[in-house]
C-alpha cells in the first residue's frame, strides 16, 4: 500500500471521540433510531479504491469483495421501510453529486455502498485516516427524517457541555430566521 505524502490525519484519536460509534449511550438513545456495521480492514480498502478519491492509497491486493457488506446492509437497513440516512461513524458523502441528489438516502445495501463509492473526499480522507490508525471504521444507517435545510443544526461540545449552535447551512439566508434588531 503506498501513502499519500499530502495526507496527515487530525489528532488521532481525540477527534474520534465524536464519531457516532464512541458517543455515549444517553446521547445515542437521544438521536435517530440508527444500526452500526463494523467495517473490515478488506472493506475499508475496497470502498477506498471504488470511491474514487485517492484510490492509490488503499491495497490493491485486497480482495475486492462487497457482498458481505451489502448483505449486512441489507439485513441492518430492513427494519426501516421509509429509508436510511447512510454515513460513515465520521461524515457522510454529502459533498458529491449522488450524496446531493438523493440527500444520503438509501433503501438497501447495494444504494448505500454506491453513495459511500461516488467519488467523496470526505469518505476518503476518513477511511485512509482509519488505515493509518489501525481503526475499523463504522458504517451507520440511520432511520431516513425528512428535514428541512433550515432546521439542520449542528451543535458543539466542549468538555460534554454544549458551549454553541450553528445552522448547517450557515451561509444560506432563511426568511423564516429574520433577525430583529432591539430598539
Amino acid at each position: 500500500m503506498r501513502n499519500s505524502v499530502e495526507f496527515q490525519p487530525k489528532q488521532w484519536p481525540d477527534f474520534a471521540d465524536t464519531w457516532i460509534e464512541n458517543w455515549p449511550p444517553g446521547l445515542s438513545n437521544l438521536s435517530y433510531p440508527q444500526i452500526g456495521i463494523q467495517l473490515e480492514i478488506n472493506e475499508v480498502h475496497s470502498l477506498g479504491r471504488r470511491n474514487g478519491v485517492h484510490s492509490h492509497c488503499f491495497d490493491p491486493t485486497v480482495e475486492d469483495d462487497l457482498q458481505p457488506l451489502e448483505l449486512r446492509l441489507d439485513k441492518a437497513i430492513r427494519p426501516f421501510p421509509q429509508g436510511v440516512f447512510v454515513r460513515l461513524g465520521s461524515r457522510s458523502p454529502k459533498d458529491t453529486l449522488e450524496g446531493m441528489l438523493t440527500s444520503g438516502k438509501a433503501f438497501d445495501g447495494q444504494q448505500a455502498i454506491r453513495l459511500l463509492t461516488c467519488g467523496s473526499a470526505r469518505i476518503a480522507y476518513d477511511l485512509r485516516a482509519a488505515i493509518k490508525a489501525n481503526y475499523n471504521p463504522w458504517i451507520f444507517v440511520r432511520q431516513w427524517a425528512d428535514i428541512p435545510p433550515d432546521m439542520e443544526f449542528r451543535c458543539f461540545m466542549q468538555q460534554r457541555q454544549l458551549i454553541g449552535i450553528s445552522q448547517y447551512f450557515h451561509k444560506t439566508y432563511f426568511p423564516r430566521f429574520r433577525y430583529r434588531h432591539a430598539a
